[in-house]
């Protein structure tokens, strides 16, 4: 009897030693008052500012995971032990304060004069170039902010927060490591983009391979074109022709024993049969397909909320879907050799004209919704530079992510922002 009460005893004081380390996990989505004392704790330390609602929101994660940041923890946004453990340090000191810090979120679209400091000190270390609009957070900041991330070792989702910023304007910054087109191991390919691009135009543009009334010889980007013209040079002075320029091909082509072209250059006119364009490619074979998809109907450029003519945008994938299907085509928003084919012939049928459709049921997404047309929201919320892929991917599940973009999005137009989304908002987004 003794043995066994005395067994009972042990087996409780390792069950109630166990029961607070497995209670010392909170995560994204828990609620309970366990949740507003760490709100409070957090809040107590500076790093959390919003209002104690016991509820383990979006707003708490990136709290704790800035805790975590400062305090050396991993980084997962999730209240474990180890977190818990430097909360309530037991050794009497007070956990690591947040850093004072400019309270600063800079992304794109973005127009103040802490853009313009961000855009001076990347132009300093040699990230920013070209024509971008001052103290806008313009696509050209956004590429540089990203090449700065990478090459700091910082997560690259184009946005300047706290960390990046302190990074920006710390003393331990790298700046851009210029490419050597000689070194070994140097590439420079398709949708690449690099000043080394714009001189390598430049030098086609000499020898007569790259037509620079077809497309502008100024621009950075490598784009199918360019890539046409280069494996053509490549052809015509014996090198391997799969259109990348390597250190050979580099110095082949600013040799003086360079051929010249002999016939002019490749037209780009009509897509090359190995073509294959998609969703937010960049490139002038897109504005290409968009004018024919216009010219029978299926695209409109004033109906695209995106006006970048060579972006292969969301409203161009739902284009060439509608004249895939009315093709006999296999409907995948995916303009390669078959679809262009068909496209750029003679048989290519336009839109149907009149007719009457069914009524559609309006359209309502809400928080937890899980369906088609919420993957083609957060795509389109990608589109337009707002959610963003880094943080969460793409799902068709309706999180707390995906509520607070489309709150902002309806923010930026003027719209009721409840972060549902109705027949109003479906509108906005160009659907």
């Amino acid at each position: 009897m003794k043995k066994r009460l005395t067994a009972t005893i042990l087996c409780l004081i390792m069950l109630f030693s166990i029961v607070p380390s497995m209670a010392y996990e909170l995560r994204f989505k828990d609620t309970g008052t366990r949740v507003g004392m760490l709100q409070n704790q957090l809040k107590y330390l500076g790093y959390y500012t919003g209002v104690i609602t016991n509820k383990y929101d979006y707003t708490t994660v990136l709290a704790v995971r800035s805790f975590q940041r400062v305090n050396g923890l991993t980084v997962d946004g999730v209240a474990g032990v180890n977190t818990f453990a430097r909360l309530n340090s037991l050794d009497g000191k007070a956990p690591k304060p947040k850093p004072v810090a400019p309270s600063i979120r800079l992304s794109f679209g973005d127009k103040n004069d802490n853009v313009k400091k961000v855009q001076e000190r990347l132009k300093a270390l040699g990230y920013l170039t070209g024509s971008y609009i001052e103290g806008e957070f313009d696509t050209l900041t956004l590429a540089a902010v990203k090449s700065f991330q990478l090459n700091n070792k910082l997560r690259a989702d184009g946005i300047v927060g706290e960390h990046t910023w302190s990074v920006l304007f710390g003393s331990g910054t790298k700046p851009i490591t210029p490419a050597d087109p000689t070194s070994a191991g140097f590439l420079l390919r398709y949708e690449d983009r690099s000043p080394l691009v714009t001189q390598l135009k430049d030098k086609l543009v000499a020898l007569g391979y790259f037509d620079d009334k077809r497309e502008q010889a100024t621009s950075d980007v490598y784009t199918y074109y360019t890539k046409v013209c280069v494996a053509a040079f490549q052809k015509n002075n014996g090198l391997k022709d799969d259109g990348v320029v390597g250190p050979q091909t580099w110095n082949k082509l600013f040799s003086g024993s360079a051929k010249p072209a002999g016939s002019g250059a490749p037209s780009p006119s009509v897509p090359a049969a190995n073509i294959r364009l998609q969703y937010k490619q960049r490139d002038p074979q897109v504005k290409l397909l968009k004018n024919r998809l216009a010219a029978l109907g299926y695209y409109s450029y004033d109906s695209d909320p995106v006006k970048e003519a060579d972006l292969y945008s969301y409203r161009t994938v739902s284009s060439v879907r509608s004249f895939q299907e009315n093709n006999g085509l296999k409907a995948d928003g995916i303009a390669g050799p078959v679809t262009l084919a068909k496209l750029y012939g003679p048989d290519a049928k336009p839109k149907p004209s009149g007719g009457t459709s069914p009524a559609k049921k309006p359209i309502r997404l809400q928080f937890k919704d899980k369906n088609a047309n919420v993957t083609k929201l957060q795509q389109r919320l990608v589109e337009l530079k707002i959610f963003d892929t880094n943080r969460e991917a793409i799902s068709g599940e309706y999180t707390y992510y995906t509520v607070t973009c489309v709150k902002a999005f309806q923010k930026s137009k003027g719209l009721k922002d409840d972060g549902v989304v109705g027949p109003q908002t479906w509108a906005a987004l160009g659907f």
